[in-house]
């Protein structure tokens, strides 16, 4: 069964334990189908992104047609969960967002201690994701990351021109171009002090992450390099990392080879936690 949601955080939601009436299946099935109903694949986008984006779209065809369930949603200030408040927020609220939806919509049913999320983050929803799991480590399955722009904030103050630091002493807020919209993006000063909190790879020797981790990224990317996917794969403490290098994708890894890949990684993770039971 499937429902949306549209309160302050819009979300849609595929429970593959639920029949199409909606009520819970109750018939007769392997025990291998039975552990992929207690893996959840949570989708977290990037920044100024939405859910109706084309991966979260095709990992949701990939979860129904392989009776996993899954959720995509926007965090406030992206998409349609109160898109005008964006130039409030911060990473830290951003990371909230994902963690109620992970606690409180896909966690509050079942026994919490068999029901496992397996995260799949785009650009920044892979920092979120990294967060999430050293926030709830025995919550989290697995982490896909994709075009992995984790500490991107950073990069962004340090590209900040003459200007765009008057702009930020003067205004608190500073607009940068997009490559993806006609209208420049608004940074807060607030959201770059917010996110020196959450630096993962400054000043980091080792991030505590023990769970699978799959990186994709492409080398054509001109917004996030692809060598932070390098760093990011040295510096994680879990031994079962695989990083995937595509030399023609660009930063939305978004055509088909590259939807294939992620599909594939998700499946690789899937597969594990059905053999773990």
């Amino acid at each position: 069964c499937s429902r949306t949601e549209k309160s302050q955080l819009a979300y849609h939601y595929y429970n593959a334990s639920c029949d199409f009436s909606g009520e819970e299946n109750a018939s007769s099935t392997s025990s291998s189908e039975s552990r992929r109903r207690t893996i959840t694949v949570l989708f977290l986008s990037g920044f100024k992104s939405s859910m109706s984006g084309t991966k979260a779209v095709a990992l949701e065809n990939y979860c129904k047609e392989n009776g996993v369930s899954y959720c995509r949603f926007d965090y406030r200030g992206h998409g349609v969960s109160s898109p005008q408040d964006f130039i409030h927020l911060t990473l830290s609220d951003w990371i909230q967002d994902a963690e109620n939806i992970m606690l409180n919509v896909l966690l509050n049913s079942g026994s919490e201690n068999k029901n496992k999320i397996l995260l799949v983050g785009s650009s920044m929803g892979a920092w979120i994701a990294m967060h999430l799991t050293l926030l709830h480590p025995e919550k989290v399955a697995g982490i896909v990351g994709l075009a992995s722009a984790v500490d991107f904030i950073q990069d962004i103050a340090i590209s900040a021109t003459e200007e765009q630091m008057a702009d930020w002493k003067n205004n608190a807020v500073a607009y940068f171009p997009s490559l993806y919209q006609e209208e420049p993006y608004p940074i807060t000063w607030k959201l770059i002090q917010d996110a020196r909190e959450r630096w993962l790879l400054m000043e980091n020797s080792n991030i505590s992450i023990t769970c699978p981790v799959r990186l994709i990224h492409g080398m054509s990317d001109v917004d996030v390099p692809w060598e932070k996917s390098v760093q990011l794969t040295k510096l994680l403490a879990s031994d079962d990392v695989v990083l995937t290098l595509i030399k023609s994708a660009d930063h939305r890894l978004s055509k088909d080879p590259e939807l294939e890949r992620m599909i594939a990684a998700v499946d690789d993770l899937v597969s594990q936690c059905t053999k773990q039971g």
